[in-house]
């Protein structure tokens, strides 16, 4: 993804992050103790990227990389985390203006610092999986690295949906296989495919941004 100073710098910053979360949020403010797991498996597609090598056998490259996407949508996933920030109850009931409460901007930044980390660097990372993706089956289209980008969007959306909204994880394809296919099989409906949309557009919107600017400052 980027060089090993870059990798091991990000890696630094997620542990000193986590233990930061468990030692202030998660053992003190139980409402935002899910930021701990959540951050946490926001955090593995972005390692399992680093693992992804334009230079390693076919066999490892498929088998990473059906594993990142497994656990990709946890990155997104915290997008939705972000309505969490109303049991910040943010509004003054006296003067209706936003408060100037530091505890409640720790929460705020809490949330967000993991939403944004998470979201960003992985994202960077889908993007580069993309290209690899176009290598190894020798697409040579201009627009075949976009469509790659667009299908793992869509695929990682739908897996939001799962664990948002069906509460599966990856873990019950495992132990309870048959359970979990069938609510899959079962979930598909026009509010799904609208959220589906929804959270694809937002994504392609953060990915759009961050190819903007790595191509102007070049």
């Amino acid at each position: 993804m980027t060089n090993t100073n870059v990798k091991n710098g990000i890696r630094l910053f997620f542990l000193a992050y986590l233990i930061m979360i468990y030692l202030f949020i998660s053992s003190q403010e139980i409402q935002f103790s899910f930021l701990l797991l959540n951050t946490f498996l926001g955090y593995l597609p972005i390692e399992i990227a680093f693992h992804l090598k334009k230079n390693q056998s076919s066999g490892c490259f498929w088998v990473l990389t059906l594993i990142w996407l497994f656990f990709y949508p946890n990155a997104p996933y915290l997008l939705t985390d972000l309505f969490h920030l109303t049991m910040l109850r943010p509004y003054d009931i006296t003067t209706g203006l936003i408060k100037l409460d530091i505890h409640m901007w720790l929460n705020y930044s809490y949330l967000m610092v993991s939403t944004m980390s998470c979201t960003l660097l992985a994202l960077v990372g889908l993007s580069q999986i993309a290209d690899q993706i176009k290598d190894r089956l020798h697409f040579t289209a201009a627009y075949s690295r976009y469509a790659i980008i667009f299908v793992l969007t869509i695929l990682a959306s739908i897996g939001v949906y799962v664990g948002r909204f069906l509460r599966l994880h990856t873990v019950y394809l495992l132990t309870s296989p048959k359970w979990a296919l069938k609510m899959i099989g079962d979930m598909w409906n026009i509010k799904m495919l609208a959220f589906v949309v929804l959270l694809t557009i937002v994504q392609l919107v953060i990915i759009i941004s961050l190819e903007i600017y790595r191509k102007t400052i070049k």
